[in-house]
């Protein structure tokens, strides 16, 4: 943690200076955020209350909203939207076809990859209304459940 180092795959010296460029300056925002951190602290409070659905919910809803937000830092530095979704699809696909790991591939993972393109490519439904949809549905859940 005090040194973080960015793992990229074998096949990252096939990539174009292009997607090398965005996918190191995607990791590089992680580390400045102090993303690690965050990831450890949400790991110890998900295994202390591993029993409480709420948490899992949160901690999906939290790791999804940490990526589009280095997503969206990327696309704020000039990058094309439909470029960098090409990418991550991209990348998606060589680490589901080739043999082994691909540990750049955090950043496509299947669970994540449909949420992040729409929301880079604005489709409606996503963005900060859906944020305020997903608060709103947890403290309506909240109180539902916990009040008498």
């Amino acid at each position: 943690m005090r040194r973080p180092v960015v793992g990229l795959p074998a096949a990252a010296a096939q990539w174009s200076g292009a997607r090398l460029r965005l996918v190191l300056l995607h990791e590089l925002l992680h580390v400045r955020r102090r993303d690690v951190l965050v990831e450890c602290f949400l790991e110890a409070v998900t295994v202390a209350f591993w029993f409480h659905p709420a948490v899992w919910l949160a901690a999906r809803q939290l790791r999804l909203e940490r990526e589009r937000a280095c997503d969206e830092a990327v696309l704020d530095t000039g990058a094309r939207a439909s470029e960098y979704c090409e990418h991550l699809v991209e990348i998606m696909r060589a680490a589901t076809r080739g043999p082994g790991v691909v540990v750049g591939a955090g950043m496509a993972a299947p669970s994540t990859l449909e949420f992040r393109v729409r929301s880079l490519l604005g489709e409606p439904g996503r963005g900060a209304s859906g944020c305020a949809a997903w608060c709103w549905w947890c403290a309506r859940w909240r109180f539902t459940v916990w009040a008498p």
